[in-house]
């Protein structure tokens, strides 16, 4: 099977880390291409990771889809996996033009993608609610994602939980817990609960609650 994965190339936390690990993994098994609409450290690690990476930029969406049209006929390719909006657009583009079915990873609530940005939010967070409704599949990383899209309106038969995966591989050692948190500048003892929350610091994670 050949499959090609769509994503901006701009992604950081657990879209990147999801997207690096899955396509490291498949690609023991199945052909699993990536393509980045922009060049940097997400496509550099890729690569070092011996993921096949391609950059196809541009703000020209259908120069982009032109050349990905080509490129997924002449591969061979049976599937298009999107990840995000920009993405999700191409996709919805590529759709009727190749005939393939389009599938993409909802990895964050498209409502809160550009939370601070009302220009972006406007703009791309229209596009991307959109474009979400024309592809085929749709893949929640959590049952809460998936709950919360099919409320929107999602069709429950198309949309599915697949959990990110974690590399234990080799195992991670197991120090001491009071001396790492004390590490950090943790104030605590044996008796401590201590509360924490691993994500970008970013206003969609809502640091706060």
């Amino acid at each position: 099977m050949k499959v090609i994965h769509l994503i901006s190339g701009g992604d950081s936390g657990g879209a990147k880390t999801h997207v690096l690990s899955l396509l490291q993994h498949l690609n023991q098994t199945i052909t699993a291409q990536l393509v980045c609409f922009r060049d940097g450290l997400f496509a550099e690690e890729a690569r070092q990771m011996g993921i096949p990476t391609m950059i196809c930029g541009g703000n020209n969406v259908f120069r982009t889809r032109r050349k990905l049209a080509a490129y997924i006929r002449e591969g061979g390719y049976e599937i298009i996996h999107c990840h995000g909006s920009r993405a999700n657009m191409i996709g919805a583009m590529l759709r009727k033009v190749t005939g393939l079915p389009v599938v993409t990873t909802v990895h964050s609530d498209y409502r809160l993608d550009y939370m601070g940005r009302p220009l972006s939010h406007l703009t791309f967070g229209t596009i991307n609610a959109l474009a979400l409704r024309r592809l085929d599949y749709r893949i929640g990383v959590s049952d809460a994602m998936v709950d919360l899209l099919i409320s929107r309106g999602f069709p429950a038969d198309r949309f599915y939980t697949i959990y990110n995966g974690i590399d234990f591989t080799p195992p991670p050692t197991q120090g001491d817990r009071l001396e790492y948190l004390r590490s950090l500048g943790a104030d605590v003892d044996e008796n401590s609960v201590v509360v924490g929350i691993a994500a970008r610091m970013n206003p969609v994670k809502d640091m706060a609650t």
